[in-house]
């Protein structure tokens, strides 16, 4: 690596510094959230959920609403987990702290505020609907790595927006590879290192490092980073939070086979996460 693109990575190292903690409560629920649901422990996430107001409050108000009300109120955090059930309180938990960060100017990517936010959800989505068709084993990490893949922008603007915003892809290059070339590190990457800065799980952090080589995850990390490499490829199809880099994904051919994934598989997740993804536009 040469010292310019060193020097490059070290500032976004250093951007990701000021960028907030997740919770302490949001950690630990997604350390206590991976694996089967037989082997949760629904007290000790009941005893984070009630020692954070914000989620306890996000979960309450989930569970009184049209959507899963079913016809009388909840007051309790206990009669709300009863309710949703523990894996959606992951998402409940992790959605809350993410969004507001997310809604950021990303001028460098040609985004708007709610860019990395919209395309974020759409891969969680798609990923959801990968499981489904390939029918495949999730352990609770593809929601949030779906969620995550793509949070080191925030770092990256912030050290390299106007560069970002001057980039010219050369001959054959995937935009990944253009942000390795300008600022020596790509948001994969970015991410992966914010993720790991925030202590999270490091099986959810492998599988967004490697997302844009899955064959080169650890083992135990390798099919969620298959999954949300196809997803953020699907996620791209749909338009959802596509700035600067388009559909400048490449496919690994590699991913396709291991998984066995068939052009009508895709044309039918797509399908499904723009009927998702409308929904969620809708504040439905």
């Amino acid at each position: 690596m040469t010292s310019e693109a060193l020097s490059g990575r070290e500032a976004v190292l250093n951007e990701i510094e000021r960028i907030p903690m997740l919770s302490s409560a949001v950690v630990e629920l997604l350390q206590l959230l991976q694996g089967d649901d037989d082997d949760l422990d629904a007290q000790a996430i009941k005893a984070i959920v009630e020692k954070d107001p914000g989620i306890s409050a996000r979960v309450l108000s989930l569970a009184n609403s049209p959507l899963y009300s079913r016809g009388f109120e909840i007051a309790s955090v206990d009669g709300a987990l009863s309710r949703l059930g523990l894996k959606k309180l992951a998402k409940i938990t992790l959605e809350a702290s993410l969004q507001k960060m997310s809604s950021v100017d990303l001028s460098g990517y040609d985004l708007g505020a709610d860019g990395l936010w919209t395309h974020a959800v759409a891969t969680s989505i798609a990923a959801k609907g990968l499981v489904q068709h390939l029918e495949l084993e999730d352990d609770g990490s593809l929601h949030a790595a779906g969620l995550l893949h793509n949070v080191g922008r925030i770092a990256l603007q912030a050290a390299f927006g106007e560069q970002l915003r001057d980039l010219d892809l050369e001959d054959d290059e995937s935009f990944a590879d253009a942000e390795l070339r300008i600022c020596g590190i790509e948001t994969t990457d970015a991410s992966a290192c914010l993720m790991e800065h925030w202590r999270l799980p490091q099986k959810l952090v492998d599988s967004v490092r490697y997302l844009q080589n899955p064959q080169d995850a650890p083992e135990d990390s390798r099919l969620a980073a298959e999954v949300i490499h196809l997803a953020t490829h699907i996620s791209n199809c749909g338009g959802w939070g596509v700035g600067r880099d388009g559909t400048a994904h490449r496919v690994s051919k590699e991913t396709i086979q291991q998984l066995n994934v068939s052009a009508g598989v895709i044309d039918d997740v797509l399908e499904e996460t723009m009927i998702e993804m409308a929904s969620w536009s809708n504040g439905s």
